[in-house]
Order: structure tokens, then C-alpha cells, then sequence
């Protein structure tokens, strides 16, 4: 501080009793300092003193002006002012250092008034709390200032965003009072602010989070927005992170409100994170999101803006159940299935496959019929092989849902030696299905019946052919595999599936007579044939000793009657050829000699 003038030796020891009490009532109101402030200019170095009087004395001597460093150790005087019409006074104050300064009138050789101490300092810049959305519109709040006689609160605003431009807001000299403010004039959600504090005679340093304010800087709005994606019902959020909290964002917490309902809690989320995706939502559900910031070691709280979503998402298909494969009366493949019907769809396929390894499409199918559906496949030939079918189903989404797997039966037989046919079959083989039996039948003669029962683990069988009855020279065969299905939904269903028909034709089996008696018992020569329904293509001839030919047919039931051209021929060892075609296509030819005897 600089050498202070102190002219009136007196008037220091009358300005010292003042405070002491020895002012008269009468005298403090009539004449009173008013308005003492103080402000300290940086560049200048000095202290700024400024006040007013009401009702100034006639008899005026001084304005005695005192101050302190330590308001333990009292006041000093530090200068006095001669001129009543001087109401400013500069200190010099090169660091800056916190003084408290006091004013007493001196009148008459009296003291008339004195004010009280004000210090040097300007008031302390608050730090803000948040800047939440609340209803539609920023809301800043902020800690009180703890400085004295504070007034009020100016308001800046960043103008344009992000510009680091800061503008008294709403205007110069418009206080908020308290401890929040509502924005509003809000044109933009997206918004900044800082703040100072106000006394009646100085401003605090504006918060932009500098050594010199002392805060941790200006705080911005948290605004969200996201992108719904109705293959994976899920939506994007993300946001900005919230800014200059003094012990960082604790954690974000996403708020959610579903058709109409009240606000609730979905999920925490890391305070470092700024995206984060909900999923499971449904189809045609209005979901409301709002995310709330929360500082680490704070209750301090910062809400955004709400984002309203009503959500049209991918419906997948939930169940798609393989419900039977038989082979048909006609020899085609049926494929039963069971789906759901209120799915997004776009196309299903009906696969297959000889070996379980490499599929194809048989089919293309471009909508829903209904919930049960069928399909005839007149392509794959149920004799020639047993096939694996399955039907894979594409939403809009292009995610598949393949059916359980099934493999039809297949039947498979030959003839053997003494009128046997051999019959073998594969596994009945369909997911979510259990095998009870095996039933064969045969068809004779257009009719059918049951041959047998047979259990899981037996899949061949010998059917012996009655050589008494011709009609069985053909018999046909089908398996049918009976089960339940118990698909996942927990329904259980009864299924028969049916294998392929087989028929096996018997081949014929050929007796020839030696001799033939015209006039005895044996008048006729002809084979004997069981199963000669089966054979094709058949001749005999019979020729005599010289190569002859004495009888010919192409008729297996046409007989020799030992005459040629009507006569009867001689008595003695004939030639015969005989020649015809198997079912199997076997061609059979056979030569042998017969005697006539009379």
C-alpha cells in the first residue's frame, strides 16, 4: 500500500470512537454513507472505492477512509478526503491481496456516519449443478454463491453453439434470483451456458472453468436421438457426453415409458459410454426414452430431451414344425408343416436332399395360405431312394427359421427260391418324433390288408407266396411307420408316415412231362407252369427225328395232341424248344425231348 495522508490527526481518534458507539441515533439517520463498493482492477493494480452520501453535512471536515488484511487484527486508518463532492478513492493493490475497506463522515470535528467493511474482492463464481430438459426446455441450476449481499445471478449463453462465444442471456442486467433458471425463449435444445454472481456493486468472474473464476467450466445440454432397426427390434441411442462436472459422470441411467405408462428404469449404463442399443422391443409399441446423468460422487442430476418412438419391428417367424412326410396313394411325396402366421413374411423353400448334405430347392413359396400347409412333391421318386425334406422360412429381415428335419421311409424287396419275397425297409427317421411301430401290408388282386406288426428295431421280413394262388404271382407292399410328435410348443400329435409301394412278381416256375399217350391216360403235351401269368413272350416247337416241325404255339395253355396236320405220328423220341420272358426280364429257354407211346 502506498504512504497514506492522514491530515486530521483528531479526526482518526473521533472515526475510532464512532465505532465504538459514540454516534448519536439522531445523527446515522439524518446523514449516512450509502452504496460503498469496491472493486479490484487487475490491469490498473489497484483498488476502486466508490460510495454515496445522503444529506451531507454543512460543517463537513473529511471522509476518513480505513481498511485491513486481517479482519482479526481490526482496521488502520489509511487516507482522508477533503472534498465533499469526492466519492471515489483508488488504492494501489499490485498482487491482488483481499482488503476490507470502511468510510466514516466526519462533520464539525464529530463523527456523523460510518459505513461497514466491504471487501476488495469480487463475489465468487458459483459452479453449475446441471442443464437438464425438463418438459420440453432447458433448465439450468446451479450451487449459491457464498459470497455476501449477493443479488442475484446473470445468465450466458453460448451463441451460436459451439462458438465459445458467451452473451448476458437473456439480456445485460436481467438477474435470476435462486438457484435455476428456465430457458424459456428456447429456440434450440442443444444449448450452453455460464454464470456469474451479482452484488450491487460488482460482478463475479464469468464460470468458463479458468484459474481465475475458479469453476469447472460451462455445462451443456445432453441431447439424444437414435435409429430404430426393425430386424433386431432394437433402437441405437446416442448422445453427448455431459460436460465439466467437477468428479465426471457416475453413470448414464436410460429411462423408458411403454404405451402411455409411467417412467422407469431399463438399464445403467458406464459414464464413459455414449451409445447404447435397447433391444426387445415389440411390434406396434410407442416407447418413450429419456436418458439421466448422474455425477460421481454428487447427487447432482442432468435429464435429457425425450425421444418418442412408436415401433413398427421385423415380426419373425416364432414356430415352424415338419408335422408328417408319407408317400402318397400315387406314388408322390407329401410334406405336412405347421407355421406361424403372424410373421413379416417374404418366401420359404421347400428343401431336399438324398443324403443329408447338399439340399435343394423344390420350391419357392411366395405367401402364407394358412397356419397348416402341405406340399405334393411329384419330382423325387419314392421308389428310388429315401429322401430328407425340410422348409426353411425368410422374413423381411432375411433371417431364416428352418422346420425339424424328416426322411421318408424307403421299401426295398426281391424274390427268392420257394416262393419267398424279401423285404427290407429303413428307419423311420423325423425330429421331435417317437417311433411306437411298424405295420406292413400287401396288396393281392387289388385288395389290401395287414401283413404284420413289427417293432422299432425290426425293419426286414419274408413274406411267403401261396403257389396255390396265382393272384400272388404279383404282390405289392407298402410299410407304414406309426409314432407321436411332440413338438416344443408342447402339442403332441399322432402321425402315420408311409413308405413307398414295392410289388414283387414271382417268377414263373416251369414242369415238363416226358412221354405223352395219345390214346392213354396222357393225351396231351404241354409244360406246366405255376405263376404262368408272369411269363411273356413265350414258344414251343416240337420237331421230329428228321428236324421237322410237327407243333407249334405261342400260347403256354395251348397242348400237343401227338398228331401233325391231323395225323397221328409215329410212335418213338420228339424234340421240343421252349422260350419265354420272365417278369425280371429274364429270357428262359430250355430244350428236352418227350416220347409218344401208343
Amino acid at each position: 500500500m502506498p504512504k497514506h495522508n492522514l491530515t486530521y490527526p483528531i479526526g482518526v481518534v473521533l472515526f475510532l470512537y464512532s465505532f465504538l458507539g459514540f454516534i448519536s441515533p439522531q445523527q446515522l439517520y439524518a446523514q449516512s454513507i450509502d452504496d460503498l463498493c469496491i472493486r479490484h482492477f487487475a490491469p490498473l493494480q489497484v483498488d476502486s472505492l466508490t460510495w454515496s452520501v445522503n444529506n451531507i453535512c454543512p460543517n463537513f471536515d473529511a471522509y476518513i477512509i480505513i481498511g485491513t488484511n486481517d479482519l482479526s487484527t481490526g482496521t488502520i486508518p489509511l487516507d482522508t478526503i477533503t472534498d465533499p463532492n469526492q466519492t471515489s478513492y483508488a488504492f494501489p493493490n499490485s498482487n491482488g491481496s483481499t482488503w476490507y475497506y470502511g468510510i466514516g463522515l466526519l462533520c464539525g470535528g464529530a463523527f456523523v456516519s460510518t459505513s461497514g467493511l466491504v471487501s476488495s474482492q469480487r463475489p465468487i463464481t458459483p459452479d453449475i449443478r446441471s442443464v437438464s430438459i425438463v418438459n420440453g426446455l432447458p433448465v439450468l441450476s446451479w450451487y449459491a454463491s457464498p459470497s455476501p449481499d449477493v443479488i442475484g445471478y446473470q445468465i450466458y449463453k453460448e451463441n451460436p453453439y459451439g462458438s465459445g462465444d458467451y452473451f448476458p442471456y437473456p439480456s445485460a442486467g436481467s438477474l435470476a434470483s435462486g438457484t435455476s433458471f428456465t430457458d424459456i425463449n428456447a429456440t434450440d435444445l442443444n444449448v450452453r451456458y455460464a454464470i456469474t454472481a451479482v452484488t450491487p456493486c460488482d460482478e463475479s468472474y464469468l464460470g468458463l472453468g479458468t484459474v481465475l473464476d475458479g469453476t469447472t467450466g460451462p455445462h451443456s445440454s445432453i441431447l439424444i436421438d437414435g435409429n430404430l432397426d426393425p430386424c433386431t427390434q432394437s433402437y441405437q441411442l446416442e448422445w453427448n457426453a455431459y460436460e465439466n462436472w467437477g468428479s465426471g459422470v457416475r453413470e448414464y441411467q436410460l429411462w423408458a415409458s411403454f404405451n402411455g405408462g409411467v417412467l422407469q428404469q431399463v438399464a445403467s449404463i458406464d459414464g464413459n459410454l455414449t451409445s447404447y442399443t435397447y433391444t426387445g422391443l415389440e411390434d406396434d409399441q410407442t416407447v418413450v426414452f429419456e436418458l439421466r446423468a448422474y455425477e460421481n460422487d454428487h447427487n447432482n442430476l442432468a435429464r435429457t430431451n425425450q425421444v418418442t418412438v412408436v415401433s413398427a419391428v421385423n415380426r419373425p417367424m416364432d414356430f415352424l414344425y415338419l408335422t408328417n412326410l408319407t408317400v402318397t396313394s400315387n406314388a408322390s411325396i407329401q410334406v405336412d408343416w405347421e407355421w406361424d402366421t403372424d410373421v413379416d413374411f417374404n418366401y420359404a423353400e421347400i428343401l431336399t436332399s438324398p443324403d443329408n448334405s447338399s439340399y435343394n430347392s423344390l420350391q419357392t413359396l411366395n405367401a402364407i395360405t394358412g397356419a397348416f400347409e402341405s406340399y405334393e412333391d411329384l419330382i423325387n421318386l419314392p421308389s428310388d431312394a429315401p429322401y430328407y425334406y425340410k422348409v426353411r422360412s425368410y422374413d423381411v429381415c432375411n433371417q431364416a427359421v428352418t422346420s425339424n428335419l424328416a426322411k421318408t421311409i424307403h421299401l426295398t424287396g426281391a424274390t427268392a427260391d420257394n416262393f419267398q419275397n424279401v423285404l427290407e425297409w429303413s428307419a423311420f427317421d423325423m425330429q421331435y418324433a417317437e417311433l411306437e411301430e411298424y405295420q406292413l401290408y400287401e396288396i393281392v388282386g387289388g385288395n389290401t390288408k395287414l401283413v404284420g406288426t413289427f417293432t422299432i428295431d425290426q425293419r426286414s421280413y419274408i413274406d411267403l407266396v401261396d403257389a396255390n394262388r396265382p393272384s400272388e404271382a404279383e404282390t405289392c407292399y407298402y410299410i407304414i411307420a406309426k409314432g407321436k410328435l411332440m413338438l416344443p410348443n408342447g402339442q403332441i400329435r399322432s402321425i402315420q408316415n408311409r413308405s413307398n409301394t414295392i410289388c414283387l412278381q414271382q417268377a414263373a416256375v416251369m414242369y415238363m412231362p416226358n412221354a405223352i399217350a395219345p390214346t392213354g391216360k396222357n393225351q396231351k403235351f404241354r409244360p406246366v407252369f405255376v405263376f404262368g401269368q408272369s411269363i411273356s413272350n413265350y414258344s414251343i416247337q416240337i420237331f421230329d427225328r428228321y428236324g421237322g416241325t410237327v407243333f407249334e404255339t405261342a400260347d403256354y395253355r395251348e397242348a400237343w395232341d401227338g398228331t401233325n396236320n391231323g395225323q397221328k405220328v409215329p410212335q418213338g423220341v420228339y424234340v421240343y424248344l421252349v422260350r419265354f420272358t420272365q417278369a425280371s426280364g429274364e429270357v428262359i429257354e430250355e430244350r428236352g425231348t418227350v416220347t409218344v407211346i401208343y
